[in-house]
């Protein structure tokens, strides 16, 4: 029993920092601020700055006298193509950190995007780096997530889509985000229909989770706590 108690433990990982509480981003600014010495906010065009979200980052950005650039044209099911794009004008940009804010998309988005402007030298060939290429560093990354379900804000994974091949696949690289900022305020805004369907994909992740033939007490535990909410 001990044995599998430690074997259980080894595999329970997860280095991201998570601040849940409202107003969490303006309340941590100095911490976000000191993960770089310029920021890459990625985001979508209009939710994040519905929301407020996006301009509770501009907030805290300028005022840490941080310096930013936006790029916010992240659509849903990112691409290949657009992370490259992003990764581009981030290196031209001089960017050495990312604030990621929206729904699973610009966080999966921005692990990738990280990624390939650390190690600009992949730009040209993105894909094979992708999905085939060394393991490499990446610069910090911030998840400010507005949606419920995606999980992306604690969990390695960035989902691309490859138009190529008509498909989408996880890259090759596990990225975990530095810090992630949790603040339910922001779900304010969300359409029913929205909420419905991030509710639905949080249930889907946790049934998941709970039958994942790598879970272990200690992850079954949140299972059973997230299905009981």
């Amino acid at each position: 029993i001990q044995k599998q108690a430690v074997r259980d433990v080894m595999k329970l990982y997860m280095p991201t920092l998570v601040y849940n509480e409202p107003g969490c981003v303006v309340a941590h600014g100095k911490e976000i601020c000191a993960l770089g010495t310029k920021a890459m906010i990625v985001t979508g065009k209009h939710s994040s700055r519905i929301n407020g979200s996006f301009q509770d980052v501009i907030h805290i950005l300028e005022r840490e006298n941080m310096p930013y650039v936006v790029y916010d044209d992240i659509e849903e099911n990112p691409s290949v193509e657009t992370a490259t794009k992003a990764a581009k004008m981030a290196v031209e940009e001089k960017v050495d950190f990312f604030v990621a804010v929206g729904g699973g998309s610009p966080m999966d988005a921005s692990k990738a995007i990280s990624l390939l402007a650390k190690n600009p030298e992949y730009i040209e060939n993105a894909q094979g780096f992708f999905y085939g290429g060394p393991k490499l560093d990446w610069y910090p990354i911030v998840a400010i997530p507005t949606t419920s379900g995606t999980g992306s804000e604690v969990t390695p994974y960035s989902i691309l889509t490859l138009h190529d091949s008509h498909t989408k696949a996880s890259i090759g690289h596990r990225i975990f985000p530095n810090i992630a900022l949790v603040d339910a305020g922001y779900l304010r805004t969300a359409s029913y229909a929205g909420m419905v369907s991030t509710c639905v994909d949080a249930l889907a992740h946790l049934v998941e989770s709970y039958l994942n033939t790598n879970a272990t007490f200690y992850s079954r535990l949140y299972a059973k706590e997230g299905l009981q909410i």
